[in-house]
């Protein structure tokens, strides 16, 4: 199934619920966001930059876990876990994950990736870009 619209096809209950928001939040603030690229988060709307989160909500039930950043310039490339929740049947799918978010841009003077690409171990690719406020498969 394509999703035009990560959040839009995800429940806005679920794991933001369940305390990923507090481990997002925890990752290293932008302090200098206007010349270390960012990464915005899916429901922001252009708030809340990090830069190397450990985790990373896409959608409600589509998230990045347990991420470890080995580089963050022009591309940031990490390693980790990419997590699916079917969320009324229950059932919750992980895939070891690398995870490349490239094609810097700036907004209002801050720089961010604007694309994201994860690769998942036993799973298909998911490439992704950020426009509107939130992460839109491309």
């Amino acid at each position: 199934m394509k999703f035009s619209r990560l959040a839009a096809t995800l429940s806005t209950a679920g794991m933001l619920g369940a305390g990923l928001a507090t481990t997002a939040a925890s990752a290293a603030p932008a302090s200098s966001a206007s010349t270390v690229p960012v990464i915005y988060a899916a429901f922001g709307n252009w708030q809340r930059p990090k830069v190397e989160p450990r985790a990373f909500a896409l959608g409600a039930n589509f998230w990045l876990s347990g991420l470890r950043w080995t580089r963050w310039s022009s591309v940031a490339t990490a390693y980790g876990t990419d997590n699916w929740a079917n969320g009324n049947a229950g059932h919750l799918h992980r895939w070891a994950s690398t995870v490349t978010l490239y094609k810097v841009k700036t907004h209002h003077g801050h720089r961010y990736f604007d694309a994201m690409k994860i690769a998942s171990h036993g799973h298909r690719t998911i490439r992704l870009t950020y426009r509107s406020g939130g992460w839109f498969q491309s």
